[in-house]
């Protein structure tokens, strides 16, 4: 039973007593617990409940994951016990610095809270799915900037309006825009 909780152990499992038990009996599975794996199980799952939009979100999340465990471990992928406060820490520290090509600046602080949420759903699911045996985010705290937006003033659809581009397409954005104003 020993040489069985150290191969559990190398391999990332989770050591419960019926984990145990497979490794005695040699029904457990071989795949370790990594986050490309949870990626991928939530992938397939979320295909069937979940709208485009909403996995388009997620399938952000997870690139920017891919990114940042390339540019921290220089590796393709974590053990899910590796996933801790300070990697949260760090993830959120590399998000607020990472600049989109697609994007003049950096990601705000509620641009990067969302990513974190989704990061913390898919390690809740891990905790259910006895993937993970903590909550890295016990200790974290997700804080959303309240934000006030200001409404256009009557004469600045109008400067839109006047407003001539070179580029056909624009002049479609500007006249779809300025309908829906």
């Amino acid at each position: 039973m020993g040489n069985c909780y150290l191969q559990l152990l190398l391999k990332g499992k989770l050591i419960t007593p019926d984990a145990i038990k497979d490794a005695f009996f040699g029904t457990y599975s071989d795949e370790p617990n990594t986050l490309s794996r949870l990626i991928k199980y939530l992938n397939e799952q979320a295909k069937h409940e979940l709208i485009w939009s909403t996995l388009k979100h997620y399938y952000i999340t997870q690139c920017y994951l891919v990114k940042f465990i390339e540019k921290k471990f220089h590796k393709s992928d974590v053990l899910l016990q590796e996933i801790s406060y300070k990697f949260i820490a760090d993830f959120k520290t590399f998000l607020r610095a990472h600049k989109p090509r697609d994007h003049q600046k950096p990601m705000n602080n509620n641009g990067v809270m969302k990513h974190l949420i989704r990061l913390r759903k898919m390690t809740s699911v891990a905790i259910r799915s006895e993937w993970l045996a903590n909550d890295p985010f016990k200790n974290s705290k997700i804080r959303h900037q309240k934000v006030e937006k200001d409404f256009l003033t009557n004469a600045e659809p109008a400067k839109i309006q006047n407003k001539h581009f070179k580029i056909e397409r624009l002049e479609i954005v500007r006249d779809v825009f300025v309908f829906c104003c």
